[in-house]
């Protein structure tokens, strides 16, 4: 891909964002592959319109849509200033407990596995299988390293 190929792809507009209309992948970003190496979109676009990101640097959205690349609403920051952009826009969502879609427990089960601590404890290994989890996931939840939120 060149550079006329890239903004191609890119409905551009007088005012507004410019909607890359590639390839998105699951977190939202657009990619390309762009000389030999994988991008996501935003941070080409910002390259091919300022030049090199330093190495460490994000590239943020004044504008706050992943599939951006206008490069008047593109700005460097730390990670510090991302996360920090991210949580005065309201993106910062703390998920805890089984409200992560990852999560193997529910709020019940983490509970039952705290109170057969304080009866008579079958094992680590004996737990965990009847619950479907590891031994790991039975010592951090035991030490209250995970689930801590939880009484």
């Amino acid at each position: 891909m060149d550079t006329r190929s890239f903004w191609s792809r890119v409905v551009q507009s007088d005012v507004g964002c410019w909607e890359w209309l590639g390839n998105i992948a699951t977190h939202g970003y657009g990619r390309v592959w762009f000389g030999r190496q994988r991008w996501r979109v935003h941070r080409l676009a910002y390259v091919l319109a300022y030049g090199p990101i330093p190495d460490g640097v994000c590239v943020l959205h004044h504008c706050d849509k992943r599939s951006c690349v206008r490069p008047e609403h593109l700005w460097l920051g730390s990670t510090a200033e991302n996360s920090r952009d991210m949580v005065n826009k309201g993106r910062s969502v703390h998920l805890v407990g089984e409200q992560k879609g990852t999560s193997k427990l529910c709020t019940r089960e983490v509970l039952e596995i705290r109170a057969l601590r304080t009866q008579e404890w079958p094992g680590n290994l004996a737990v965990a299988r009847r619950f479907g989890v590891s031994t790991t996931t039975i010592k951090a939840i035991v030490r209250r390293k995970i689930w801590s939120h939880l009484p």
